[in-house]
């Protein structure tokens, strides 16, 4: 499978709401996005546009699917045969 291109997307911060930068996605005002002033440059004010890079993270994905199967099997392996017929 071909590997995804990162995207890219224009943000602009609507306001600052404590230590929370309100952020809008895009053109419109229909995506928003609250997101804590530590993750976001240092001085960034109210009216600065925000250049935002999206990208899958493939290793990650892989490294949290192989702690999942893990975990799983570990509560498959338990000797305890009530627990086995759980259903959530």
């Amino acid at each position: 499978m071909a590997e995804a291109k990162p995207k890219t997307l224009v943000a602009n911060v609507d306001r600052i709401e404590e230590k929370i930068a309100v952020i809008i996605l895009g053109d419109d005002d229909e995506v928003k996005l609250d997101l804590p002033l530590k993750y976001l440059p240092k001085g960034i004010k109210e009216g600065d546009h925000l250049r935002i890079g999206i990208e899958i993270a493939p290793e990650e994905t892989e490294g949290a699917r192989k702690r999942i199967k893990k975990l799983q099997e570990e509560l498959m392996d338990d000797k305890d045969s009530e627990q086995k017929n759980f259903k959530l």
